[in-house]
């Protein structure tokens, strides 16, 4: 009887697995062409020709441009943001010139409170700063999100996709192993839902 409810178990794991999967490039079909998947790296190396150059020959297709730590000589907050645009601009064209697609984490998702005029025209500089570039694959909007978070990330998709439409709004989200109060959730079903 135990052999059974363990193979049982292993089973429905192995369901839940191929249907996460499964999920997984129904998500990405709709996001790239038809012949195209999206293979990536999650904050992969610094911005620089060599490594980006090294992620294309090593056949992903995208990655996350962050601007990093930055300029620790700069003095003012203006001229920080300033800094870390030119270096995710720099990181969109080296992306064009090797042939992958980049999302975009930046900052000012998270410098202003939502809600304020401040913050919605932080996000309508953000798009004017990068989407005319052809390697931008979206933005990405947070890691790992508390179930909390998801009526302000709706809100921002939504915002996002009527200014942007030809772009993504992406936000990275805990893993099924995550901790109950992480999630702010009972279970991880509930956070989905």
């Amino acid at each position: 009887m135990t052999v059974w409810i363990i193979e049982s178990y292993r089973r429905r794991i192995r369901e839940v697995r191929f249907l996460l999967m499964l999920t997984a490039l129904v998500i990405a079909s709709s996001i790239c062409s038809a012949d195209e998947i999206l293979i990536g790296c999650w904050f992969g190396p610094s911005i620089s020709k060599q490594n980006l150059q090294d992620l294309a020959k090593a056949n992903f297709n995208f990655t996350v441009l962050d601007p990093g730590e930055g300029d620790s000589n700069l003095s003012t907050k203006e001229a920080i943001e300033r800094a870390a645009v030119a270096r995710i601009q720099d990181g969109l064209r080296i992306c064009q010139r090797v042939g992958i697609k980049a999302l975009v984490n930046d900052e000012r998702f998270k410098t202003s409170y939502f809600g304020e005029p401040a913050y919605w025209k932080g996000i309508d500089d953000m798009l004017s700063d990068y989407s005319a570039y052809p390697a931008l694959l979206g933005y990405s909007i947070t890691d790992e999100p508390n179930a909390i978070q998801f009526e302000w990330i709706g809100q921002v998709k939504e915002y996002l996709l009527k200014k942007n439409s030809k772009h993504i709004a992406f936000v990275n989200i805990f893993p099924n192993t995550a901790l109950k109060w992480l999630l702010g959730t009972s279970s991880y079903g509930d956070k989905l839902c």
